[in-house]
């Protein structure tokens, strides 16, 4: 097989040279009420394997990209012995193209925290990718939460652009009885 970045022969989808070129670059994202966003990817520098969710291989992509955040995540952050009581939920965590793409991110932070699956789903399923701030305002998501309340979590997606569906998601889960301490999401594509 071939390195997806480079072509060059490879056991792997990506090469072990390509792999250390994906190098974490944490980011903080504050929204208007200090609530955090961490990112771990620059998102021109992951852009073309971001695409990938939307096609099989996605699946595999992601779990390399989740997989390297999830190892900086751990060293960073040290002893997590009370994890036990946070939980994780992904946005819009729903099978779409054979795989969800927040259920791939989400299981590779489960030795940290629980995983919640298929619990925050939009009824709105549409596309915010290449839309205007004006579009994303004017078409919520619309989501339907169906998980526990009054629990500690941790929101994940894959890219936060304009912070509209993290503030959505937190809302709702909000309403509730959930306590969002924070979002996680692999890439920030504000620049």
């Amino acid at each position: 097989m071939r390195c997806l970045l480079c072509q060059n022969l490879s056991a792997k989808l990506i090469c072990k040279s390509c792999d250390k070129k994906l190098v974490i670059s944490p980011k903080k994202r504050r929204s208007y009420d200090d609530f955090v966003v961490y990112s771990f990817f620059g998102y021109q520098d992951v852009e073309y394997l971001l695409r990938s969710k939307y096609s099989l291989i996605g699946s595999r992509i992601y779990k390399i990209l989740a997989r390297k955040a999830f190892l900086y995540f751990r060293d960073e952050v040290g002893d997590l012995s009370d994890s036990l009581n946070i939980f994780s939920i992904g946005i819009d965590d729903r099978v779409k193209k054979y795989y969800s793409h927040c259920g791939v991110i989400i299981k590779e932070f489960d030795s940290i925290f629980n995983p919640l699956f298929g619990t925050l789903i939009a009824n709105n399923n549409i596309c915010y990718a290449g839309k205007s701030l004006a579009y994303r305002e004017s078409n919520k998501k619309d989501f339907v939460y169906s998980g526990k309340g009054n629990i500690n979590v941790v929101l994940f997606d894959d890219v936060i652009t304009t912070g509209l569906s993290i503030k959505e998601a937190r809302e709702v889960l909000r309403k509730s009885g959930v306590n969002v301490l924070f979002a996680l999401t692999l890439s920030d594509a504000r620049i």
